[in-house]
């Protein structure tokens, strides 16, 4: 334990301009007191702190040291600023090497009201002021003290309360309007980012702001026990996925940087919102952290031209005040155009950085090396008028690729198939005019007879008009009456029917029928080519609408396979068991997440439910194929800016051990279900058969992967263009060689049918 003139040596040491003195007081009963005084009111200060930090008993220790201190120095502890006491103290406390920090957390919360202060004097202090009408005079100085300080700290806590009224209210508005249709607010990726945003850096300041008060902190800790295992958070990884999806969106689809941020996708649509300086900011920060420098300069950009309007706009349309800077924005700003190649603009940046802010170091530090930079090329001339080369091209940093981790040895052919990838998601499809007319839309049956023939017309039209047909008569009456309506046609003899089933029919075939066999013939080559591995009689009295949307690989759709009831079931079924995404590493054959597959997928088996039974069933029907040794029904729902970067379904020659585990061979056809509409994007594409396949709900998509000979057809290579606007839901069954020998002989020819 210190003694008073240990103590009184360490604040001599700890502050050398403090003058002390010796003080003698008699007590009550007569009996002289020395002590230490000063001239200074910190020495009260630091030795109440040091009583606080040596005793238990803090009152009765604080009620010693004011006793022998305070007294005499009233006037100037009142009027001595909080910042001079805090940080005195807390260099003090150093100085005593604490060791508990803790400790000193609480003194300085004590320090920080004024108030305490005077209740400890009113408590413990013998000031006699009422013997002297003088330091009577002194109250109201202490009073007015007082006052101002309760003043400051109400002005201050309201501030802070209408701040988070404010946002409080802001954030129920946009509540309520999410929860009237909660797919279509999501669906948009501007939205999307927002409710993110809020849930991370928001919440983080409103956290701050609850944790600085005892009410707040009580209030936070019984939000988080009861939001505990069952309320979901995002953290920085979803906020960093969530930018970069809106930087996938704007490269595939073209999109300007402007009119994203006042919240518009194409004409779509727009957000609830625009986007203030500091929402684009923070993408301009996400993408420089993902090493994006050319993403990084569009946003920073917008966020610099946003401050620049949220402080020139009239007060009633201002924004919140951006808790971003302008020297903030110029420090991203112009290092990544250094990055970029457009030194010179970097330099310019720099200098308007250092203007702003003469003592920023590495503005200083930067500022010397592009100068010599610079100085060393003798070129700044790419980018010297400032202007943002927006058509440079540049290798994303977030795009990794399922091949090569090195994007630039993939070479030409890679970039051709991304300019192909991109140009179909857009919608852009170069299909010459002779291969379009081979494409046809028709029903899908099993025909092997002429009766079957008949059947099927009948099947496919009666369903409309309601009727029954047993005689060629019959049915080629019943066709006149249906369609001929349609067709604006007269057919009063068999010879008209004929004429209008060839005008109809045959043109998309190419084909000529003069005789009623003819017309047979054409119907049986138009509609039994995909009977042509035996699919199940079913089909007989429950045809498939089916569009032949490419011959060569043969891509079929087929429309209204799934209904509603069905879709709603499987994804009630895949929720609880969605897991992030995966995909085969192809040179280790391990499963594992990757950046170019953006979704949560789940595996459905049979017995699972009586609905994932049925739709094995059906797609056995539609294809023929053995689904015995089919893969589990996989359930995926795409993210915001979902997408899935050109890959092939089957096992390549390399992949050794690839569905080595299954034993099922190769993945022979792929079978993928539609499950949503979605208002944008989202499309299946094979970029080097010029393809693209539109999600709508109910449809599927069908091909087979494998050549008769079972060499993988690398034309079947595809990609699911990522999601601009909506959600997307997709299954899909992955049918493998085993089992398919009988159904779908192999042939040396890998083109033999």
């Amino acid at each position: 334990m210190l003694t008073a003139r240990t103590r009184n040596d360490a604040l001599c040491i700890a502050y050398p301009s403090v003058r002390h003195q010796r003080v003698t007081r008699v007590t009550d009963g007569g009996e002289s007191v020395t002590s230490c005084a000063s001239s200074s009111p910190i020495c009260c200060v630091v030795m109440i702190c040091f009583r606080l930090l040596r005793r238990r008993d803090l009152l009765s220790s604080v009620a010693s040291s004011w006793s022998s201190f305070v007294c005499l120095n009233l006037d100037q502890v009142l009027r001595t600023p909080i910042s001079a006491l805090t940080a005195k103290c807390v260099t003090f406390c150093f100085y005593q090497r604490l060791e508990s920090f803790v400790t000193m957390a609480k003194l300085l919360r004590v320090l920080s009201i004024k108030l305490l202060v005077f209740a400890f004097l009113a408590w413990h202090v013998r000031a006699d002021v009422f013997t002297s009408m003088s330091d009577m005079h002194t109250l109201l100085d202490t009073e007015s003290e007082i006052i101002r300080t309760m003043e400051d700290y109400i002005t201050t806590q309201e501030a802070k309360l209408l701040k988070l009224r404010k946002d409080v209210a802001e954030m129920g508005a946009l509540h309520r309007k999410a929860s009237q249709s909660p797919d279509q607010f999501l669906g948009h990726p501007i939205n999307a980012f927002l409710l993110v945003k809020r849930l991370t850096l928001d919440w983080a300041d409103w956290q701050s702001t609850l944790t600085s008060d005892p009410v707040g902190q009580a209030v936070l800790a019984n939000f988080s026990s009861r939001g505990e295992g069952v309320l979901k958070w995002p953290d920085e990884e979803d906020l960093s996925g969530v930018a970069t999806a809106l930087m996938r969106l704007q490269d595939t689809y073209q999109l300007d940087t402007s009119r994203m941020a006042e919240g518009y996708i194409n004409d779509m649509p727009p957000a609830y919102k625009q986007l203030s300086s500091s929402d684009c900011f923070e993408l301009g920060r996400q993408s420089y952290n993902q090493g994006d420098h050319y993403h990084t300069i569009l946003w920073m950009s917008e966020a610099l031209s946003r401050l620049e309007d949220e402080k020139d706009a009239p007060p009633s349309e201002s924004m919140p005040s951006s808790p971003v800077t302008k020297a903030d924005i110029l420090e991203y700003l112009a290092f990544s155009n250094y990055m970029q190649g457009h030194v010179r603009h970097a330099l310019q940046l720099t200098d308007e950085l250092i203007e702003l802010r003469p003592d920023h170091q590495r503005a200083l530090g930067n500022k010397a090396y592009y100068e010599e930079a610079l100085k060393n090329t003798g070129d700044g001339r790419r980018g010297e008028d400032g202007r943002l080369l927006q058509d440079e091209a540049v290798q994303k940093g977030y795009t990794v690729q399922e091949e090569t981790e090195d994007v630039e040895q993939l070479g030409a052919g890679w970039q051709r198939e991304r300019e192909a990838y991109e140009r179909l998601c857009r919608g852009d499809v170069h299909v010459h005019p002779v291969t379009q007319a081979r494409l046809t839309c028709h029903y899908q049956v099993c025909c092997s007879s002429l009766s079957g023939v008949l059947l099927f017309l009948v099947r496919c039209a009666a369903l409309h008009c309601q009727v029954c047909c047993s005689s060629l008569s019959g049915v080629l009456l019943f066709i006149v009456r249906c369609v001929a309506l349609h067709c604006q046609v007269c057919c009063s003899s068999l010879s008209g029917v004929l004429l209008f089933i060839v005008r109809c029919v045959a043109l998309p075939c190419q084909v000529c029928c003069s005789s009623l066999s003819g017309v047979l013939l054409l119907i049986v080559r138009c509609v039994a080519l995909d009977c042509q591995y035996g699919p199940h009689a079913l089909l007989r009295i429950a045809p498939v609408r089916a569009e032949v949307t490419h011959i060569n690989p043969t891509i079929t759709v087929y429309h209204n396979v799934l209904s509603d009831e069905e879709i709603a079931s499987i994804k009630r079924l895949a929720l609880p068991r969605f897991k992030r995404a995966t995909v085969q590493n192809y040179k280790t054959g391990a499963l594992e997440t990757a950046s170019y597959r953006i979704s949560k997928s789940a595996w459905l088996k049979e017995e699972d439910d009586v609905t994932v039974a049925k739709v094995n069933k059906r797609i056995a029907s539609i294809t023929g194929l053995e689904m015995s040794t089919a893969e589990e029904l996989q359930v995926a729902n795409y993210g915001v800016g979902g997408h899935y970067e050109p890959h092939y379904d089957y096992a390549r020659r390399e992949e050794k051990d690839a569905f080595k585990s299954l034993g099922t061979g190769n993945r022979i056809a792929t079978f993928l279900f539609y499950m949503s509409e979605v208002t944008g994007g989202g499309a299946t594409v094979f970029p080097q058969i010029e393809t693209a396949l539109w999600p709508r709900k109910g449809s599927a998509a069908f091909w087979y992967n494998l050549y008769p000979n079972g060499e993988g057809d690398p034309l079947t290579r595809h990609a699911a263009c990522p999601v601009l606007l909506g959600e997307k839901w997709v299954s899909n069954k992955w049918i493998h060689e085993r089992g398919q020998e009988l159904i779908r002989r192999c042939d040396v020819d890998r083109n033999a049918l």
